[in-house]
């Protein structure tokens, strides 16, 4: 925030060009910069001080800070809420929002995504609405990507390199190029099918560089779904123990009959903790966002722990005295608002898991759990 602020009041601040010497931390070496710095603002203000002219103390007061942060100093929470308190005072929401944002220009934001690694499991939680832009809406990706009102989320990154890049207008594309550009200037290239539908303009000015990041790296996480449907055919056929087929459902109004189904199924714990983070598909349906909720119990009971709080906490209640920890699990994914742990809120937990997981899926993920 700090640097916005000097930014847009465009003083001369040391420490930010890079043609200026790295400051020198010691005592000798704050002075002498402290005095080079103001004698700037004193050259291009000669009766700042004469005149009490406010910005002139506004721009020392930036010196100062910057080499602060230049010298390593961290500054505390309540310091960092002060400066952001301070920023909104002086520059509206919406021209923050703009010096973050990503931008329209897909050269520039190739150029930027070049020095940051894309977090699939924050692009999975940004796609599917769990986490918001920069303006505090949801992105709203999932909603039309499910191949009927836009192209389907998963395979989006083989499409783009045996199909899109196979276009002569996108020879000299690369993958990471086509798809940002389809992000921010969706318009560019509208998939012959989906002439009809409308994808938004605004992402540039949604987007941060490491919001866009996260879409890219959960989009490549998405990849290898093309055929995953054989492959976890194939997988069943490994691991099932009996005659039952892997690739059945569950539902919800009988819960003891699908832990009975499960329960004869060998759970491959390796595929379960991909599905629970999103890097793999279930069955039937998207990708799952357990990690994004689950994760140190932001928004739903941490992962780590889950069978022993089954066996220790919930398996102690009346209402499951009969349980066994496997139905319960299988009911807290399939009926999730059958039981809701103190702390947390009641519907915030998908209750459509028993249309998009088969019964090895839910096995997998109960393999996963128990680990």
């Amino acid at each position: 925030m700090v640097l916005v602020i000097i930014a847009f009041f465009n003083f001369p601040v040391l420490g930010q060009d890079e043609d200026v010497p790295t400051v020198d931390c010691t005592a000798e070496g704050l002075a002498e910069a402290i005095e080079a710095g103001t004698a700037d603002i004193l050259e291009a203000n000669p009766d700042a001080v004469e005149d009490a002219d406010p910005a002139y103390l506004f721009a020392i007061g930036n010196i100062q800070v910057q080499f602060a942060l230049d010298c390593g100093y961290q500054p505390s929470f309540p310091e960092v809420e002060t400066l952001i308190d301070r920023t909104l005072s002086i520059a509206p929401l919406s021209f923050i929002i703009a010096q973050s944002a990503i931008g329209s220009d897909v050269e520039v934001a190739l150029a930027e995504l070049e020095d940051i690694q894309g977090n699939s499991q924050a692009g999975q939680l940004l796609y599917n609405g769990l986490e918001v832009g920069l303006d505090g809406a949801e992105l709203g990706c999932a909603g039309c990507h499910n191949g009927e009102a836009a192209p389907l989320t998963e395979g989006s990154w083989t499409r783009i390199v045996d199909i899109r890049l196979n276009e002569p207008e996108f020879a000299d594309y690369t993958a990471e190029q086509y798809a940002i550009e389809s992000i921010i200037h969706p318009a560019n290239y509208i998939v012959p099918e989906y002439e009809n539908v409308i994808m938004p303009a605004n992402y540039g000015s949604r987007l941060d560089a490491q919001q866009l990041a996260d879409l890219l790296a959960y989009l490549q996480s998405q990849d290898q779904v093309l055929d995953d449907s054989e492959a976890q055919a194939d997988a069943g056929d490994e691991t099932a123990s009996t005659d039952v087929d892997p690739m059945a459902t569950c539902s919800q109004d009988d819960v003891l009959g699908c832990t009975e189904i499960v329960a004869q199924l060998t759970g491959n714990d390796l595929r379960g903790e991909g599905l629970y983070n999103g890097t793999t598909l279930p069955a039937f349906g998207m990708a799952l966002g357990c990690a994004g909720c689950h994760t140190a119990g932001v928004l739903g009971p941490a992962t780590e722990g889950t069978w022993q709080r089954t066996i220790d906490e919930r398996l102690t209640l009346s209402d499951f005295a009969d349980y066994s920890v496997e139905q319960f699990v299988i009911e807290a994914i399939i009926h999730p608002n059958n039981y809701i742990p103190e702390g947390y809120t009641e519907g915030v937990m998908p209750g459509n898991y028993a249309e998009q997981l088969s019964a090895q899926d839910i096995a997998d993920l109960l393999a996963f759990l128990r680990d």
